[in-house]
């Protein structure tokens, strides 16, 4: 029974959240369903205590008002700033479809500065970034979109899709620049991607095309097209991919 009231309680503070709107950014189910599991096993002691006097007076106005204290600091940082941050964070997603730009890059500006400390925010906001500077051909807006996945890195680097966009600016301001410390720096990220999904087959692929197209290394191209098909062997793309450049280059086959 105490399981099942556990599973209750997560499940109960994940519907909440989402029914309201503010499980978008952090998905706390996991988290609040390992609390209550936890809960669920500990001992409850029965036993309590009590104050008498003057000294119990101010020692129970003093709990009471750093009760009072936390309820509404968790209020304001646990409720209302995450709404901030998701209401922002769905108007730029309203404004880029609406193609109002200006609108687009304050909102998701607002959207981080209600919640400095997550790092999807960041990039959300580089992906728009990169999105902006590519078609325009502005390195100066590309090197925001950097600015932000970096950022976002540093509060999470788990993720495979962050290094794999922020190898992909790179690779944007090296195009315009052709400075050859951008090139190494969107390999390092590519290879980091690539890294941190081992079993993901799509971002070996992705590697591989930029290897052959714009690092010009055909070899490396290969060898992460084999890395790809070896996780998914019925991944045609990557298989497809192969056979063209072993077309191509017959010695390399």
């Amino acid at each position: 029974r105490n399981y099942y009231l556990a599973l209750c309680g997560g499940i109960s503070v994940y519907l909440f959240q989402t029914i309201f709107n503010f499980g978008e950014i952090n998905n706390l189910f996991l988290f609040y369903l390992l609390l209550g599991l936890i809960f669920s096993i500990g001992k409850v002691s029965s036993k309590s205590f009590s104050l008498r006097g003057v000294l119990a007076g101010i020692a129970k106005f003093i709990l009471v008002f750093m009760m009072l204290f936390a309820l509404v600091f968790a209020f304001i940082f646990g409720v209302i700033q995450e709404g901030r941050a998701d209401y922002y964070l769905r108007n730029a997603r309203l404004d880029d479809m609406n193609k109002l730009y200006s609108h687009v890059d304050m909102d998701y500006q607002l959207a981080i500065s209600a919640r400095p400390q997550e790092y999807s925010l960041y990039q959300f906001y580089g992906d728009f970034l990169l999105a902006t500077g590519a078609s325009s051909q502005n390195p100066t807006v590309i090197e925001q979109a950097i600015e932000n996945y970096e950022k976002s890195l540093q509060l999470n680097n788990n993720y495979p899709s962050t290094h794999h966009n922020l190898a992909l600016a790179y690779l944007q301001i090296y195009r315009i620049t052709r400075q050859a410390k951008y090139s190494e720096s969107s390999r390092q990220n590519y290879q980091l991607s690539v890294d941190k999904a081992p079993n993901n087959p799509r971002y070996p692929y992705e590697f591989a095309r930029k290897l052959h197209t714009d690092f010009d290394d055909v070899p490396a191209a290969i060898t992460m097209l084999r890395k790809s098909i070896a996780i998914a062997p019925n991944y045609q793309e990557p298989q497809d991919y192969l056979n063209f450049l072993y077309k191509n280059y017959p010695a390399l086959r």
